[in-house]
């Protein structure tokens, strides 16, 4: 995994959403708290489509 998909906590609280935006430009964003993984965040042209339910 390429490093600058990453982003601390820290840096997260730093400059916000916008961190989070010019990441994801590079794919999916690890975001890491206390230097581990804490979750990922993923752009809309990288989520799966979530099938249609039938009633």
């Amino acid at each position: 995994m390429n490093q600058q998909n990453f982003l601390t906590s820290a840096e997260l609280k730093r400059r916000g959403t916008a961190a989070i935006e010019q990441v994801l430009q590079h794919g999916l964003v690890h975001l890491l708290k206390r230097n581990r993984s804490a979750a990922v965040v993923l752009s809309e042209q990288h989520e799966p489509p979530i099938p249609m339910r039938r009633r």
